[in-house]
């Protein structure tokens, strides 16, 4: 996340809850993870896994405009259940070039990561398989395609894919 006002990339963790506001109004709290944390960034990638309760945040833009390739995973991510915590994979199989400004979803199903395009027109796809960190060692695979800078995704799980919203 990045301060609202000096453009200066954080590491802290918030959670909405009663996001949609059908349960109550919505509110921030913030989370004080165990472990270490990953280095402070923007314009990275975060999605949930719902069935674990995992954050999975991948790559971003650190301090110095430099581009970030890790991935890290927040166990406990909705601040329920015990005590949050920050691991860091090390994942198998060829890693990503440091891309912020990509796109990510993730296909609970097959817990997989797929992420696509990104900083400087990234012409790729990578997918991470074991991605929460629970059901295996985690590994990047690639396939190259036509990509776009700083673009937006939704994934649509039944079909295993990945579509660019229409604009206005």
């Amino acid at each position: 996340m990045r301060g609202p006002l000096c453009d200066i990339p954080l590491n802290d963790t918030w959670v909405l809850s009663n996001a949609n506001g059908l349960g109550g109004t919505p509110a921030w709290t913030e989370l004080s993870p165990t472990g270490s944390l990953p280095s402070p960034r923007g314009y990275h990638n975060a999605v949930y896994d719902a069935t674990s309760n995992r954050m999975i945040v991948y790559s971003g833009e650190g301090a110095g405009n430099s581009s970030l390739s890790d991935i890290w995973v927040l166990s406990n991510a909705n601040g329920l259940g015990g005590t949050p915590a920050w691991t860091q994979l090390s994942p198998t199989g060829n890693t990503p070039d440091a891309q912020d400004q990509s796109a990510a979803v993730y296909d609970p199903t097959t817990n997989t990561l797929i992420v696509f395009g990104g900083g400087n027109y990234v012409n790729s796809v990578w997918t991470l398989s074991n991605a929460n960190g629970l059901t295996g060692t985690p590994a990047w695979r690639t396939s190259s395609l036509m990509g776009w800078w700083g673009h937006r995704r939704v994934v649509t799980p039944r079909k295993r894919s990945m579509t660019r919203p229409a604009t206005a």
